[in-house]
């Protein structure tokens, strides 16, 4: 590690794992690090640095320090801290090695959407990326998705960025756009179903992740039952990732509604968790 750190960050450096930080193992209970620790949003610039610290990256996976940006990403979380957004955005590019991090791609969007406003249009240039991998894409779609949900004014903003890049699905992952189109069901964005329909019949999405377009119909509520038999597919739909499977760090245990980890593109209520 080069650099060094001055209290309260460096109190980060040694709260390791956070299921083992809560004694009754509930991680997602996130502490109150502000109250806890005295964070302020002067803290903001070290807290940062620490976030790219590269050191935190390539540490023993038994050196607490393994796990101070997770910790350093929920104190901007919980400061607001609309200064760390770029930076919060640049947590979901795991593409070196082929290593996915859980962690970042669960809280990384939740922490993104308490920011409100101020992420939608960094997220909205991120999700265009053609660089971005589908699982950045996907969280990105996802923080989006919480935007939209939790601040209605900005609804119409984050159903376009969605929607933009799902008009490209000749070109995404057909997991991806299962994604993408999964993201504007939850937003019950009945306005682009005209562009789900269509990537339907392009044949372009995987159907193991929200079903197949009579589902998402019925989803959406333009459809009350099906006219044709379910389809019929195989438990585990296609990949993001070509050859080797991805490694992951720190793996958090997993909600009912998140991606599943086996990389099927389902939610993990409907595939590994049956």
């Amino acid at each position: 590690m080069n650099q060094t750190y001055t209290e309260p960050t460096a109190s980060l450096l040694s709260l390791g794992d956070p299921r083992q930080i809560d004694a009754s193992n509930n991680f997602r209970k996130w502490p109150d690090y502000i109250k806890k620790y005295g964070f302020s949003l002067k803290d903001v610039p070290h807290l940062i640095q620490m976030l790219k610290d590269p050191a935190f990256k390539t540490a023993n996976s038994n050196d607490p320090i393994i796990w101070a940006d997770l910790h350093a990403w929920r104190v901007l979380g919980q400061l607001r801290a609309v200064d760390a957004i770029q930076d919060l955005i640049h947590c979901l590019d795991y593409k070196k090695e082929n290593e996915v991090d859980d962690w970042s791609m669960e809280e990384i969007p939740s922490i993104l959407a308490k920011m409100g406003v101020n992420s939608i249009e960094p997220l909205s240039c991120y999700i265009q990326d053609p660089s971005k991998d589908c699982w950045s894409i996907t969280a990105a779609g996802r923080a989006l998705e919480l935007i939209g949900t939790d601040y209605p004014e900005m609804r119409k903003a984050c159903v376009d960025a969605i929607s933009k890049r799902l008009e490209r699905y000749s070109e995404n992952e057909d997991v991806l756009n299962a994604l993408l189109i999964g993201n504007l069901v939850d937003l019950k964005a009945v306005e682009s179903l005209d562009l789900i329909r269509s990537t339907f019949l392009a044949n372009t999405v995987d159907i193991t992740v929200m079903g197949d377009l009579e589902d998402v119909e019925i989803e959406l509520g333009v459809r009350k039952v099906r006219v044709t038999p379910k389809p019929r597919f195989h438990l585990c739909g296609s990949h993001c990732f070509h050859g080797a499977e991805p490694q992951v760090r720190r793996s958090p245990k997993i909600g009912r509604n998140d991606p599943c980890p086996c990389g099927s593109g389902k939610k993990y209520k409907k595939c590994c968790l049956e």
